[in-house]
């Protein structure tokens, strides 16, 4: 849901001032991530690769992350091999726990709707599990894992 990530992105530019985010994805994200970029007025502070970089390019990139923010996806997993620390945003398509990542540095959020898990392709409930899940909630995680990081140096 656009309004959602525009909030949290919104919100990670403000209160992570030194902080640059880095937009990751694939061809059908496209549209997403230029929205998304314009609606926060093109800041220099977000670099847009989407389906721009390759598998290995997207690894590299992800080794010189502090964290990650991402659905379940790809990059999750790349990620999760790479030990990156990462909040991890799960719809309930799926069983959260059997794809979680297993790297403890990790906080995953998903709500349980009555509609899942349903393991199908596209959600007749527009997306009820990821709608659920809301920008504080998602800054929340965050925080509490760049500061567990900053302790334990």
């Amino acid at each position: 849901p656009f309004e959602l990530a525009r909030e949290f992105v919104a919100r990670l530019l403000s209160q992570r001032s030194h902080s640059t985010l880095l937009l990751l994805g694939g061809g059908h994200e496209t549209q997403f991530a230029g929205e998304l970029e314009s609606a926060l007025g093109h800041s220099k502070r977000i670099v847009n690769v989407v389906n721009q970089a390759s598998f290995g390019q997207t690894g590299a990139l992800l080794q010189h992350a502090r964290a990650l923010v991402c659905t379940d996806s790809g990059p999750l997993h790349m990620a999760d091999a790479l030990e990156i620390p990462m909040v991890a945003l799960f719809s309930y398509k799926n069983y959260p726990a059997i794809w979680e990542p297993v790297y403890a540095r990790s906080r995953v959020i998903h709500r349980k709707v009555p509609c899942g898990p349903c393991f199908r392709s596209h959600c007749p409930e527009n997306n009820l599990c990821m709608r659920l899940i809301q920008p504080e909630q998602v800054m929340d995680a965050l925080q509490d894992l760049l500061q567990e990081l900053a302790r334990d140096g």
